[in-house]
């Protein structure tokens, strides 16, 4: 079995490249994505944050509510041995500014304007390099902001023989994923998983009859 999180996804997205991965309401109207179309999406996250000299195992924020192009960030950082960094939708500048800074954050995704305000108050106080903003409708006023579609149709042709070396050297003992605590009691805390602990969870999940997408017949 494969043991980087990012491949058994992408390989299983290719596999069922006809097949609906994903389907969503909006606008009182089902968008679907079929498996060629994430896979696509994930390889422009990948090549974009390759073109932004994202290393490997540095850390990329994500700070929106749940919608397709959140998972597109996730696996494409995944896939390229960086490690996500999902920052609940509804903190507020502060917040995320302590999650930015303790996870030395420079690349950072956005879902839609409540989440683009609360970023642009600490903007300029933090480590962001970039932000890119899934919503289109959002009013961008920053000139490190950029909309997700305009960032991920860049020209790629230099960097996707680095996309291929950099799946190569991704290791199962890596980290996968930082996911930090709401901070309730106190300063949020960062929870990390690795590739193998993601794979093992899915193999117990699929003993059971509880998922079979990821898991090879």
């Amino acid at each position: 079995m494969e043991n980087h999180i990012g491949k058994l996804i992408i390989n299983r997205m290719k596999k069922y490249e006809e097949k609906i991965m994903i389907r969503i309401k909006k606008d009182n109207s089902w968008q679907e994505f079929s498996g060629k179309e994430c896979f696509d999406f994930i390889k422009k996250v990948a090549y974009s944050l390759l073109l932004e000299d994202v290393k490997h195992q540095e850390k990329v924020g994500i700070f929106s509510q749940n919608m397709p192009q959140w998972t597109f960030a996730d696996i494409g950082s995944i896939a390229i041995g960086a490690v996500p960094v999902p920052i609940y939708a509804t903190n507020i500048a502060s917040q995320t500014k302590y999650i930015i800074e303790d996870a030395d954050i420079r690349i950072l995704f956005v879902g839609e304007q409540q989440q683009y305000d609360e970023t642009l108050k600490i903007i300029d106080e933090t480590s962001l390099d970039k932000v890119i903003v899934f919503d289109k409708n959002v009013k961008l006023s920053h000139p490190k902001t950029v909309y997700f579609d305009e960032w991920g149709s860049q020209n790629h042709d230099t960097v996707k023989l680095w996309y291929e070396d950099r799946q190569k050297i991704v290791k199962e003992d890596d980290l996968a994923m930082l996911i930090y605590t709401s901070g309730t009691t106190g300063e949020p805390k960062g929870v990390m998983y690795n590739h193998t602990n993601i794979v093992k969870t899915l193999e117990y999940l699929n003993v059971f009859g509880r998922i079979t997408f990821f898991i090879k017949e």
